[in-house]
């Protein structure tokens, strides 16, 4: 990892411990607290199995990866050195690789061109499957929020329960968990489960891993929050109000995260970046302030720089 831009070498052949995901039985469908989402639940192994299991636990999973860093860094810059062109998506990024000699172009997230580039394919996808049960269970509207399994300790998901709960009570709309990714330590099932149980108001689960299925969820909402940089994306693509948090460790961590440095090279005045998870409902009243024509004319010019920017790869 350089800067905040992960790059992968054909030499570099890493692979790492697929994660066991953890889950539990179905849940009802109709009192508040509870989720919307009828059917048979993920079987596994919660903490205590995994650790059984031998499973090293994450701090451990980030030592080993942090102990590779310095030889993988040769490798990345001297690919780098060797590419005829290079973007990152950050000043941050950008910075790093100057300071090792690399000029790289600052160009937005091609994560900007979703809508322009899929978006009929994607809004017909809402019309259907769980995308289009979400909107019969909430016809008032919904948020789509996401958030990585970091957060599964039972004080953040306290907090996110109680933060949510306000959003949903001052705005209408009802609450979807979704996964933006089912890698290891990225997204997992269990917490949102676990959040829901201390809910008063009704939340959907949306268990659809499918790519397609998780942009038409966002398409169709009112507004994303979540820890997934490419979750703010996508509900820019859209023209959609977003906000974003991160696990209490990145939190306090003392250094830039990836999202902070996304929101200062390119996102408007208007909206939250990312805020502290006591003030999430508030960041979530502030992103819905948004104008719809502001947010429109953002995203339109962030898909044309990111245009521009893709086409100088063929120059």
């Amino acid at each position: 990892e350089c800067g905040q831009t992960r790059v992968r070498a054909p030499e570099v052949g890493v692979q790492l411990e697929r994660a066991l995901v953890p889950g539990d039985g179905i849940l009802g469908a109709t009192r508040p607290g509870e989720l919307l989402r009828p059917g048979v639940g993920v079987r596994g192994l919660d903490r205590p199995g995994r650790e059984r299991l031998g499973r090293p636990p994450l701090q451990v999973l980030r030592r080993r990866v942090a102990e590779l860093a310095a030889d993988l860094r040769g490798e990345v810059t001297a690919a780098l050195r060797g590419a005829d062109f290079v973007s990152v998506r950050d000043r941050v990024t950008q910075a790093a690789l100057a300071a090792e000699g690399i000029a790289a172009a600052l160009v937005p997230d091609c994560g900007a061109l979703v809508a322009e580039l899929f978006g009929d394919r994607i809004r017909e996808r809402g019309l259907q499957g769980e995308p289009a049960a979400v909107r019969v269970a909430f016809p008032q509207g919904y948020l789509a929020v996401q958030f990585s399994a970091d957060c599964g300790d039972d004080a953040t998901l306290a907090t996110l329960a109680r933060e949510l709960d306000v959003a949903a009570q001052a705005t209408g709309c009802g609450i979807v968990f979704f996964r933006a990714g089912t890698a290891p330590w990225h997204d997992a099932l269990e917490p949102y489960r676990r959040t829901a149980r201390r809910m008063q108001n009704r939340v959907y689960l949306f268990e659809s891993a499918d790519i397609w299925d998780i942009c038409a969820l966002i398409e169709g909402s009112r507004g994303y929050a979540g820890t997934s940089l490419h979750g703010r994306i996508v509900a820019g693509a859209f023209a959609l109000p977003r906000v974003s948090f991160v696990p209490p460790d990145v939190a306090t961590g003392g250094k830039p995260c990836k999202q902070d440095a996304f929101v200062a090279a390119w996102e408007m005045e208007e909206l939250p970046g990312v805020v502290p998870l006591d003030d999430l409902a508030a960041g979530i009243a502030q992103a819905l302030r948004a104008g719809p024509l502001q947010l429109a004319a953002h995203s339109a010019r962030l898909a044309g720089l990111c245009r521009a920017g893709c086409a100088q790869w063929i120059e």
